[in-house]
């Protein structure tokens, strides 16, 4: 059976204790953590660097392992990593894979757990 690279995902919160989410152009059309898949040859921590660039716009420096989670659906699993600094403008421009990206409180979140992928924040 062959596994799944790996995903990765990224927790930002600002300074308001708000977290950073993209919402998809794609699949269920879900808010979702930054992140994707690893490219093969990257280390998570690179591929959390690259794929939260990509999405957000955002540049990542310290970050740290939250935990990782079993996917049901696919064989593989997602790593879900925690980013204490990061720096730049947060992307506003729609593209095909990201239409929107937000700062949510943890209230919010809860409130409308239906909009998100609840097995993302179930480490949080």
């Amino acid at each position: 059976m062959t596994k799944t690279p790996p995903g990765v995902f990224a927790y930002l919160d600002n300074r308001m204790g708000e977290i950073l989410c993209v919402h998809h152009g794609y699949g269920q059309e879900k808010w979702s953590l930054p992140g994707g898949k690893k490219e093969n040859g990257e280390c998570i921590y690179e591929a959390v660097r690259r794929e939260v660039q990509e999405e957000t716009g955002l540049h990542l420096f310290e970050t740290e392992l939250i935990g990782v989670f079993q996917l049901l659906k696919t064989d593989g699993h997602v790593v879900l990593i925690r980013v204490n600094f990061f720096e730049g403008t947060l992307a506003t421009t729609p593209n095909k894979e990201i239409v929107e990206r937000r700062w949510f409180t943890p209230e919010e979140v809860n409130a409308q757990e239906w909009m998100f992928y609840p097995a993302q924040f179930k480490l949080i």
